[in-house]
């Protein structure tokens, strides 16, 4: 037994798809965004907090593209606030309210369910 299939109208079948791709590469920046933003408010519970401005300087940056490459970056500190790095990297300093890592530690716990929290967000609505 043999069965066939003939395919009518693969131009536009390709030209649908062309604008699905399109579609899925101006989106993807948003959608990692969005795991960015719960690193950030996921860090916010663990930033070391002495007057609350290191804390108060975290922020999420507009995504980027380069290339291939998608991103979107958290940040805390400033050119005031200028001990978030020291803060975040120095494990023996006293935190009575959060922690070094304050960053890492979200970031770390976002990766296993990054890709599909992406692609969830990228389901077409």
């Amino acid at each position: 037994m043999q069965m066939g299939c003939n395919w009518a109208g693969i131009p536009e079948l390709t030209a649908a798809l062309d604008v699905r791709a399109v579609q899925t590469r101006a989106a993807v920046p948003g959608a990692v965004q969005k795991v960015m933003q719960g690193v950030y408010e996921r860090s916010q519970g663990l930033v070391p907090v002495k007057t609350g401005a290191l804390r108060a300087s975290g922020r999420v940056l507009e995504p980027w593209v380069d290339g291939r490459d998608v991103g979107a970056d958290v940040t805390y500190g400033n050119a005031v606030i200028n001990y978030a790095l020291d803060q975040h990297n120095t494990p023996w300093y006293y935190h009575p309210v959060g922690q070094a890592y304050y960053l890492l530690q979200p970031l770390l716990e976002a990766v296993p369910t990054a890709a599909q929290t992406i692609a969830d967000d990228l389901a077409w609505r």
